[in-house]
């Protein structure tokens, strides 16, 4: 009965939707011109067409209100390593001299501010042995951590999977190593400078990337 209630709600809230309204009853003009094969008041063509466009609209709308509310649910996951989002950044590659090196460090400093502000979803593995990390599981990094920890320029060139270090005294009670972000949050916080090729992605992180 409770489905029954839903299905019905659902068809109100449709016949009540001005456009959805419309393309039914163009549509239907549409079909009852060509059953009488005459105008009425403009081809069946017209009407057919005025159908189709204000379904299609009705379509979209539908869409993009569940795509919203997709990404609101959506929880962030941990699919970017440190590295990845550090060349992605810095675009240095390979390089750490010069301009390449500078751009590494200031790509540091940049997640470091981001998480500390919370805009940034970051996980770690906590007191783990850097021969041992995979036997340490991910866990999600405090933003109250960045308050006194940071990321080594030094440490990350040696090793990209690395443990946070103390920034200042008093130092973090402990550090996280093998750090990884979430891409669609990246996309969000440090939209890319690089024409993107073309592909289908959430319109929302699209739309955040350009405000």
């Amino acid at each position: 009965m409770g489905l029954l209630k839903a299905a019905m709600e659902v068809t109100r809230r449709v016949l009540l939707d001005i456009k959805t309204f419309g393309g039914l009853v163009s549509s239907l003009l549409g079909f009852l011109s060509d059953l009488l094969g005459r105008k009425l008041v403009a081809p069946s063509w017209v009407w057919w067409l005025l159908g189709a466009i204000l379904l299609f609209t009705t379509a979209w709308r539908a869409q993009w209100k569940l795509l919203k509310a997709e990404d609101q649910s959506r929880k962030p996951r941990p699919e970017m390593t440190l590295e990845a989002l550090v060349q992605r950044l810095s675009a240095a590659g390979d390089d750490i001299a010069g301009d390449g090196a500078k751009r590494k460090y200031q790509a540091l400093i940049a997640i470091r501010q981001e998480a500390r502000l919370g805009h940034l979803s970051v996980w770690g593995r906590d007191g783990a042995n850097q021969s041992l990390l995979d036997q340490y599981p991910l866990e999600p990094v405090p933003a109250d951590h960045w308050k006194n920890a940071q990321i080594d320029y030094m440490q990350f060139i040696q090793n990209a999977r690395c443990a946070t270090r103390n920034a200042q005294l008093p130092g973090a009670p402990t550090h996280y190593a093998d750090l990884y972000f979430d891409p669609v949050q990246v996309e969000v916080v440090f939209p890319s400078a690089q024409k993107p090729k073309f592909q289908l992605r959430s319109p929302f992180v699209w739309a955040a990337s350009k405000s």
